[in-house]
């Protein structure tokens, strides 16, 4: 294949020898980018870097054999002393087992929906913040836990205000979990992110001459860290406008780093009609200020779909809504959502509609009774809770949990309803957006937040030949307007 002018450009920047970032549009051929690079740079070694094993195994079949592909855990696990890997297979430390441990103790603590009404954050939940705390300083560039990680451990429900004192006693305690887990002598169950926070302390050198580190939208600080200090050439890959895990802890590279910068604004994938819609997103939404160019040999439309391959929701609920509905009109779809993470919320509507109380992790956490939850989402319509509320409104919490479970026993399917985020690095024919993405039309406001207006972007630029926008056509109308 013919390099395009931006491609070219890119290369020229390798052969510089110095670092730079890509950034690189939904479709515009960032892989076939990347192998060119290797192949220019064929006299040299390299890697490049995924976030997982499958997607560098499928790059491995890509480039040629002066590139080595792997993820950050498997280079780290190969650096990483055996005392430390080897306790991946031993017994959990359990929160109960942690309370003892650290001699935790009843803490009383306002209620972040209602802060006239409070909750004892007990030695269990305590445990748990600790253990978050420890997932935050495994993906931070902090050398210790500190009381920031700790205050952002916090649950959900707690009033953070009134959470100072609780945290400045759990800070030590996170410190002495994070030795006890790392310490020769114990046999306790590590994560995967904590052997990579290990090997990242002792400043490792990654034995390469140039390093290919693709989606860097999504990366862990600690993950850009390591790679900022070696003496090797880093080519950073993304697109900032596709970074959708922000509420994770992961740092947008490629806004973040001062470095020179090629950019892939040419999509492969679809022409200029979503082209054209998605830069409205981009302009509009993003303050992006580079268009988005279809391609001039692919045929895309925007306009109403029969029988669309995909069908892309912003929520689980969401998803599930518009598979009851396919079900109605005599299709099978096949799920591809958050299956746990949904019926966990039914079950603990189900609870709060029979009287029972729900765990402190619950989304409905706060609430008297199911009727305080149908006043809650009155007077806030565009909270996250409408969707599912809305949804055992309709269908009742028994049909939905049956109809879940037949779906996930169906094999013979005819169409995939999804969401934007497990949709993100897939590509269909035909996408129909739900209607359940969140804006608000107030003055002087803009009509979505960034990071909802990057999830739509990624949505509408999952197609490759056509995208029906008719549940979302006002806002549309309104971007365009």
């Amino acid at each position: 294949m013919k390099p395009t002018n931006e491609q070219i450009k890119a290369i020229d920047l390798a052969n510089s020898r110095s670092s730079f970032k890509i950034s690189a549009y939904a479709g515009s051929g960032k892989t076939s980018t990347l192998k060119l690079i290797g192949d220019k740079l064929s006299q040299n070694r390299g890697v490049y870097l995924a976030f997982n094993k499958s997607i560098a195994e499928e790059a491995a079949g890509k480039f040629s054999t002066n590139v080595d592909c792997k993820t950050f855990h498997s280079m780290a696990f190969k650096g990483t002393p055996k005392y430390i890997t080897e306790k991946l297979q031993y017994k959990r430390l359990l929160p109960n087992t942690m309370s003892s441990m650290f001699d935790l103790r009843d803490y009383n603590i306002p209620l972040e929906r209602d802060i006239q009404k409070s909750d004892t954050c007990t030695p269990y939940d305590q445990a748990m913040i600790l253990t978050r705390a420890l997932d935050l300083f495994c993906r931070s560039t902090y050398k210790t836990i500190n009381y920031d990680l700790v205050m952002n451990a916090m649950p959900n429900w707690v009033h953070k205000e009134s959470c100072s004192d609780l945290a400045l006693s759990l800070v030590d305690r996170a410190n002495a979990l994070w030795n006890i887990y790392t310490d020769n002598g114990t046999q306790f169950k590590i994560t995967h992110d904590i052997y990579l926070k290990f090997w990242a302390l002792t400043n490792p050198e990654i034995n390469s001459d140039f390093i290919l580190f693709d989606e860097a939208q999504d990366a862990d600080p600690i993950m850009l860290d390591v790679l900022s200090k070696q003496n090797s050439q880093v080519i950073y890959v993304g697109d900032k406008h596709q970074q959708i895990y922000a509420f994770r802890g992961a740092v947008n590279a490629m806004q973040s780093l001062n470095i020179p910068e090629a950019h892939l604004t040419k999509s492969f994938r679809f022409g200029n009609e979503i082209a054209q819609l998605s830069n409205n997103i981009l302009s509009k939404l993003l303050d992006e200020h580079t268009p988005l160019i279809g391609n001039e040999n692919r045929i895309s439309s925007i306009a109403a779909v029969e029988r669309p391959n995909a069908y892309l929701a912003r929520t689980n609920a969401g998803a599930l809504s518009k598979a009851l509905q396919l079900i109605l009109d005599g299709l099978k779809p096949k799920l591809n959502l958050d299956i746990k993470s949904l019926l966990r919320t039914i079950e603990d509507a189900e609870k709060l509609q029979n009287g029972e109380k729900v765990n402190k992790s619950s989304d409905f956490f706060g609430f008297s009774d199911w009727y305080d939850v149908l006043s809650y989402v009155e007077e806030h319509p565009k909270s996250d809770l409408v969707p599912v509320v809305t949804l055992i409104g309709n269908h009742g919490v028994t049909y939905l949990k049956d109809i879940i479970n037949k779906l996930l026993m169906t094999s013979d399917t005819d169409c995939l309803v999804t969401t934007a985020h497990k949709a993100k690095g897939l590509e269909f024919n035909s996408v129909q957006l739900c209607d359940d993405y969140f804006w608000k039309k107030k003055e002087n406001e803009p009509l979505m937040v960034p990071a909802e207006a990057r999830l739509l972007y990624v949505a509408c630029t999952r197609t490759i030949k056509e995208l029906d926008i008719t549940n979302m056509q006002v806002l549309f109308d309104e971007l365009r307007s």
